[in-house]
């Protein structure tokens, strides 16, 4: 068979927590349709960005890495992604605990994500993807792989996109608490509020779906969204 050279890639450890743990609380659990109980991990030019989904909801959150190659995806087990967020600042809180030492070690190293892209001699190869978390001091580090999912990941993502140009819709609203407790998750710091914007239905005359972004600092970029449909929000 014939096998590609892995892609690499590195993220720092607490901005790879905060980004998965802010996605993966889309991610289903229902095993009927596993392709949905995943994240997906869409790789471009300069640029990560993860994705989940439980059909009544969208999660995404980008970050700016440094790649320069084509634009590739894989899944994610939302099992494999539990482990990241619980593992990826392992070493950060092991020197914060400890006794101090001299000299220091940064207590900070980061994620390095690398990607194996499926065979094309195989069918049923869909690649994998893996985690090593670095330990700042040498001789040291946790690592996770598997096979990436097989399937196809719904195109969630235009969704977003329609509701950024939707037209504004002045509504009143409950908003689950279960739901925006999750969307807090994507933030990157307890200061970062995210923008909400109730759009109208190109269907029918009622509320459609309601975007949540966030914006670095609050006036940059936006690095985050959050998609929710209308019959989690409204009654």
């Amino acid at each position: 068979m014939t096998k590609k050279k892995p892609i690499s890639i590195t993220v720092s450890a607490p901005r790879i927590k905060q980004m998965v743990a802010g996605v993966v609380a889309a991610a289903s659990s229902d095993d009927i349709t596993p392709v949905i109980c995943t994240v997906q991990w869409m790789l471009e030019p300069g640029e990560l960005r993860l994705v989940a989904t439980d059909r009544y909801r969208v999660h995404t959150a980008v970050v700016p890495v440094d790649y320069v190659g084509e634009p590739v995806s894989f899944l994610a087990s939302r099992e494999l992604m539990i482990w990241l967020q619980k593992n990826a600042t392992t070493f950060e809180r092991l020197y914060r605990n400890r006794a101090p030492v001299s000299p220091a070690p940064s207590a900070t190293a980061p994620v390095v994500v690398s990607f194996t892209s499926p065979s094309p001699d195989s069918p049923t190869d869909a690649g994998t993807i893996g985690f090593t978390v670095m330990s700042p001091e040498p001789g040291g580090s946790l690592s996770r792989s598997e096979a990436a999912v097989r399937g196809n990941f719904p195109p969630v993502l235009r969704l977003i996109e329609d509701a950024r140009k939707a037209e504004f819709y002045p509504s009143e609203f409950v908003l689950k608490t279960k739901f925006m407790t999750d969307v807090g998750k994507l933030a990157q710091s307890p200061t970062d509020e995210p923008r909400l914007r109730s759009t109208k239905s190109e269907a029918t005359s009622k509320p459609g779906v309601v975007l949540l972004s966030f914006r670095s600092n609050g006036v940059g970029d936006v690095y985050a969204e959050a998609l929710l449909q209308p019959n989690l929000l409204l009654r």
